[in-house]
């Protein structure tokens, strides 16, 4: 009987120890599904780009807010980019977002101004409203945004609290880019 009991109570804690640890792997291997490399060997520059996720989402009046981030390099080697581009999606009933919208994070309770994101394109339709927003931020302001352990956003009237999902993919976007080395010249 006590040997049945010490195996049972062995295999249940290596279940339990193991489980997290495969969590884990399998966050980070659908984060990695969630960025896209693209070499334009034409022009010489690699595009990197994080899948659009949903930020927000009301029901009544149907509002819908999701983020897509993009960067460019040159070359093919993994580079650090000059610069960042958050793009907005909204779908909604009417119009939330016009030509531009100003933007605003507060990073663990520090405000970072982000700049204007500026309309991109517009699809009216009777029930819905289709709106893209481009805002381009430096490279360091992201890593700022991303590595933040609380960031609140305000997109033109809306406001919204960032989910740790969300940051984590942020964060991952973020480090999918090997940093210059300071020495080279």
């Amino acid at each position: 009987m006590k040997p049945k009991l010490i195996l049972t109570c062995v295999c249940l804690t290596a279940c339990v120890v193991s489980t997290p640890a495969m969590a884990q792997g399998e966050q980070t291997n659908s984060t990695n599904q969630q960025i896209e490399r693209k070499y334009d060997r034409f022009k010489d520059q690699t595009t990197v780009s994080l899948k659009t996720q949903t930020i927000r989402q009301v029901t009544r009046p149907r509002e819908e807010l999701s983020l897509s981030v993009e960067a460019t390099y040159k070359g093919e080697r993994p580079s650090r980019p000059k610069e960042v581009s958050l793009i907005f999606h909204s779908v909604a009933e009417r119009y939330v977002y016009y030509d531009k919208a100003d933007v605003v994070f507060i990073v663990d309770s520090k405000c970072v101004e982000a700049g204007t994101a500026y309309m991109m394109n517009a699809l009216p339709s009777p029930n819905l409203v289709k709106v893209k927003l481009k805002l381009t931020v430096p490279f360091d302001t992201f890593r700022q945004i991303a590595g933040g352990k609380e960031v609140e956003l305000k997109l033109g009237s809306t406001e919204l609290k960032l989910k740790e999902k969300d940051l984590a993919l942020l964060r991952a976007f973020a480090g999918s880019f090997v940093e210059e080395s300071k020495g080279a010249r």
